[in-house]
């Protein structure tokens, strides 16, 4: 969520947001109405939907109602999409419950490394009751990532 301010606004139409994936390449993410003409302080915000993973470069395209524009600075923000994939519960006893991730592939091997389970996944649910008592290393294969978690089995 990109958020900004303005304390003085004078023939401002609005904001463009770009998005880049390299800082050199520009793309339009969306428009924000401006006040026009203001001078007390405007609070605006704008979230990216679907940002890239890893680095994201973003910039403001400030246009004025008679065509003229300038550009803020630039912003850097890392996103990690990793960070979106938890279980639950853990300790887990029947049932694994994987968030974010609704379909893939996945393994689970004991502390040793020894393969005890592997298979596909459609409902984000692995069951695990047949399953040891112990500490579990379940890797997660989806179509563009690989993830590995560790749990508790009980």
């Amino acid at each position: 969520t990109l958020n900004w301010s303005t304390s003085n606004e004078m023939n401002n139409m609005g904001f463009v947001i770009e998005k880049s994936i390299d800082g050199n390449n520009w793309e339009k993410l969306g428009f924000i109405e401006g006040k026009g003409n203001s001078q007390v302080l405007q609070q605006y915000q704008f979230t990216d939907q679907k940002p890239f993973d890893g680095s994201n470069y973003y910039r403001l395209q400030q246009l004025d109602f008679d065509g003229s524009f300038e550009y803020s600075s630039i912003i850097q923000v890392s996103h990690s999409k990793a960070s979106d994939i938890f279980f639950y519960p853990n300790p887990v006893t029947k049932h694994l419950n994987i968030h974010g991730l609704k379909e893939g592939t996945f393994v689970i091997y004991d502390s040793f490394g020894r393969c005890l389970k592997q298979g596909d996944f459609y409902t984000g649910v692995v069951d695990v009751s047949n399953l040891s008592s112990g500490i579990l290393n379940v890797k997660l294969i989806s179509k563009r990532r690989i993830w590995t978690k560790r749990i508790i089995k009980d």
